[in-house]
């Protein structure tokens, strides 16, 4: 079954991305997808992470001791009382900061005894993926400066993860790829000023789009709404939603099957597609199959397209390739039936002509 991993360096917004994933996608979407957690660990690291939102805390980052492992299945429900099916694994190795500046090459020398089982994990999961989802926090490209340490230590690892994962040394296949800028929410005037997730990239990481703007660049956030505390510190407002992760789930099935439809049948069926730039899932009738619009999200040019249910007439079968028949001109089909008309119309005429010769002579 195919596997989709996420990664991400210290503080690009995992812990908070994953609990928001996994606690939107325990609920089937439209289309009857859902995220079904493959253990009790991954259960209970939504649970206490959600729950910890929905009182106004941040989740605390992981511990350099703690080798988090989050296992979903994604699955399908095509009716009320049809079986699921699998669809694909969806999973995410939450190691701390230090294993991903061990793995990348920020850390020189060698690898401390106590962490050497962790970074070989962490570049063996990378390698090993289908598809991998790379995150990095907009608030780092954004907000903090370019001359922050620690802001160019989380880039150029990035760009190691990216350069490693990537490599199709010996023809190795690498995987399919998505960069996600988290903290949308936040920055909402700055993607749109950018014309989009792109536009940012290339804007504010131009290292990292000149290497790698060619790969899907996604934009997405897991709280929609904050509040202040009493300490004046930005945290998630209890009834916090995160609508805006959709557009991971949506490209992580366009890799797997392109465009879903409902089963309703008819002009008012709505079908569900995906804007080819941001991967934000749009809805539409089908009647409308064809119509050309914007994305509401980044303003891309889209066209609705085709349900991929749609049948498909197959090729008639080949058969041996014969020369037609030369095809008399028209203008010469025409002449020789009128032709062949007047004949008959001058023979009928004649022997008429007879008959009333022999007649007459008979009188």
């Amino acid at each position: 079954m195919k596997k989709v991993a996420i990664v991400g360096v210290e503080g690009s917004g995992k812990t908070v991305m994953l609990a928001g994933l996994g606690e939107l996608y325990s609920h089937t979407d439209a289309d009857g997808y859902f995220l079904a957690p493959k253990n009790y660990a991954t259960a209970s690291y939504v649970a206490e992470k959600i729950a910890k939102m929905r009182r106004g805390e941040w989740p605390m980052a992981t511990p350099e001791d703690a080798l988090q492992g989050l296992d979903w299945t994604l699955k399908r429900r095509r009716g009320e009382r049809q079986r699921p099916e699998d669809i694909c694994e969806v999973s995410c190795l939450d190691f701390a900061g230090e294993v991903y500046r061990l793995a990348f090459g920020i850390r020189q020398g060698a690898v401390p005894r106590d962490l050497a089982d962790e970074v070989s994990a962490l570049k063996e999961y990378v390698r090993n993926a289908d598809d991998l989802i790379v995150l990095i926090n907009l608030r780092d490209v954004i907000v903090q400066s370019a001359d922050d340490p620690r802001v160019q230590e989380s880039m150029w690892i990035t760009n190691e993860i990216l350069s490693y994962a990537l490599d199709e040394t010996g023809g190795r296949k690498a995987p399919r790829a998505a960069i996600v800028l988290s903290q949308a929410d936040s920055y909402a005037e700055t993607i749109q000023a950018c014309r989009g997730p792109q536009g940012v990239l290339s804007h504010y990481l131009p290292h990292v789009a000149n290497n790698y703007g060619w790969l899907d660049i996604l934009a997405a956030s897991a709280v929609d709404k904050t509040v202040l505390d009493d300490n004046g510190n930005l945290v998630p407002a209890p009834d916090f939603q995160s609508e805006k992760l959709r557009v991971i789930m949506g490209w992580i099935r366009v890799g797997l099957e392109g465009v879903e439809e409902t089963s309703t049948v008819g002009s008012d069926a709505l079908l569900h597609f995906h804007c080819p730039r941001c991967y934000e899932t749009i809805e539409a009738t089908a009647d409308m199959v064809g119509a050309q619009g914007e994305c509401p999200t980044c303003g891309n040019r889209i066209i609705v397209p085709p349900p991929a249910s749609a049948p498909v007439s197959p090729p008639p079968p080949s058969q041996p390739q014969q020369p037609p028949p030369p095809a008399a001109p028209e203008s010469d089909s025409k002449g020789k039936g009128a032709e062949a008309w007047g004949e008959s119309i001058g023979g009928i005429l004649f022997f008429i002509y007879v008959i009333s010769k022999v007649i007459k002579g008979c009188q």
